[in-house]
């Protein structure tokens, strides 16, 4: 149902950005995409999507460019679009973001997808439970991540993996997602478990939203 489905993605984060790699012609430049950005993308891609078939073709795309005089076009532009049509002649939001950031791997596309459609920006609804503990779909949420990180299975996670986890995903620098891990490691025991690992995912989670909800 719709209200199992809002559940579900209640556990998830959705970060306020993400880091990039640049291609190789770029220098591997590394670059911040800001979900407000893919954001107001995602708006002009539908606003142009007058048919609502999920995608843009030229004819759309041309009206949208003689009605605004091409000026609010950013970074969708003609040659771009050129870039981007299939040969049905249809332009798809993924494929899009996938031109605009060539050195994005597949999961930072799929982040971005999120960010796009994330019905929930800044509405202030929390994923917290009545009574001020992590819901169950954070829980879950963070659970999955952790096995994911956990290349070696052994229930806890090393700077390392969690490092790898955190800078593959584009969430974090590598240098970034490394003093995270050593913020949290407060045993010093060099490794995190699923309980801890579980508490800084809520706080990161609950942060982000408060951040949204200001802007």
């Amino acid at each position: 149902s719709e209200s199992e489905e809002e559940e579900e993605e209640e556990g998830e984060v959705i970060p306020d950005a993400i880091w990039v790699r640049g291609t190789k012609a770029q220098g591997h430049r590394t670059d911040m995409v800001r979900a407000s950005n893919i954001k107001k993308l995602h708006d002009l891609f539908l606003e142009m999507d007058t048919d609502r078939n999920g995608s843009v073709d030229y004819k759309e795309f041309q009206a949208h460019m003689d009605e605004k005089d091409g000026s609010a076009l950013q970074e969708f532009t003609r040659e771009i679009f050129d870039m981007v049509v299939n040969e049905d002649g249809q332009v798809k939001f993924d494929h899009l973001l996938k031109v605009l950031h060539p050195g994005a791997s597949r999961e930072q596309i799929s982040t971005m997808m999120q960010m796009a459609n994330d019905t929930k920006h800044g509405s202030g609804r929390s994923t917290r439970s009545g009574d001020g503990h992590p819901s169950a779909k954070q829980v879950e949420a963070a659970t999955k991540l952790f096995n994911l990180y956990d290349a070696n299975q052994d229930g806890f996670l090393c700077e390392k993996e969690f490092a790898k986890g955190l800078s593959h995903s584009g969430v974090y620098k590598n240098a970034d997602a490394l003093k995270e891990f050593q913020r949290i490691d407060t045993d010093e025991q060099s490794r995190v478990d699923l309980r801890g690992f579980t508490r800084w995912y809520v706080n990161m989670d609950d942060k982000g939203r408060e951040r949204r909800n200001r802007q």
